[in-house]
């Protein structure tokens, strides 16, 4: 399911401090809705923007795969019996399937049962994937991959896509100011977030409406799973630490014009 956000009427203290900077509502509300869209990214699972964020993504994406498959190789190796481990890696190198699976099932350990099949395109992975976190909570694999350079071909494809789902959001913001700016944190050693940038185009959107006394500027991801790696707490608590943001940019920026008035007079 997408993310849809409506950010409606600013809160008293942003419509006052907009009144005092002469600064239009629905200018301020933009401001707002675009540091929400840059907390989004970051919240956005994996969790930050910098390389560490992006290989915690990829390491979770190989785990979840390999949850579900394993490979002709990591069957062997779970035959503990070594008379029986080359009898099955024979019969599996000849195409007797039968046979290795026979061996498989009788002495196996933890692959003991799995089915040595054909590689199903990802098929198994992305059916269990938990609804809600997008996640893999199974156990042991169920397949055996009688073609593992197809399974590797599929685990890199998959990878390609972490930061897609943060990307949709950094591609709010850039139509919201042109800017992306915020989204790097050098505090994680972040110097680019190119991972992120890169992806993501064409998935977010930006609507306003309402009057200019009660703007409204609602916010989208159309990223299937966006909800999967954005929960509704993440959300909240980026909605909140874009508005305290908001208001402290705000309230410095009042303070910087009344010292200027003062200087003036």
């Amino acid at each position: 399911m997408a993310t849809t956000v409506n950010i409606e009427r600013a809160v008293n203290k942003l419509r006052q401090l907009a009144t005092e900077l002469h600064r239009p509502l629905r200018d301020v509300l933009d401001s707002e809705a675009r540091n929400v869209a840059i907390e989004f990214a970051k919240f956005t699972q994996p969790f930050g923007t910098g390389e560490a964020a992006k290989s915690a993504g990829e390491k979770a994406v190989v785990r979840d795969i390999y949850k579900v498959y394993a490979t002709p190789g990591k069957a062997w190796a779970d035959i503990n019996n070594n008379a029986a481990a080359g009898a099955f890696w024979r019969a599996f190198k000849q195409d007797n399937i039968d046979e290795a699976q026979r061996i498989l099932n009788e002495f196996g350990n933890s692959l003991r049962g799995c089915l040595i099949e054909g590689f199903d395109g990802g098929a198994a992975h992305k059916a269990a994937r938990n609804e809600k976190t997008g996640r893999v909570n199974q156990r042991r694999p169920s397949i055996v991959v009688r073609e593992p350079k197809l399974l590797q071909r599929y685990v890199e494809e998959e990878i390609r896509h972490v930061g897609t789902a943060k990307g949709a959001w950094a591609d709010v913001a850039r139509q919201i100011s042109g800017s992306i700016r915020g989204l790097r944190s050098q505090s994680e050693g972040d110097i680019t977030a190119n991972w992120i940038t890169r992806k993501g185009a064409g998935f977010g959107s930006v609507s306003r409406s309402g009057s200019d006394e009660n703007p409204v500027i609602t916010i989208n991801s159309t990223i299937p799973y966006a909800r999967n790696v954005l929960n509704s707490s993440a959300q909240a608590f980026a909605m909140g630490t874009a508005r305290r943001r908001m208001i402290k940019n705000l309230e410095t920026a009042v303070r910087f014009s009344t010292r200027n008035l003062r200087s003036a007079a």
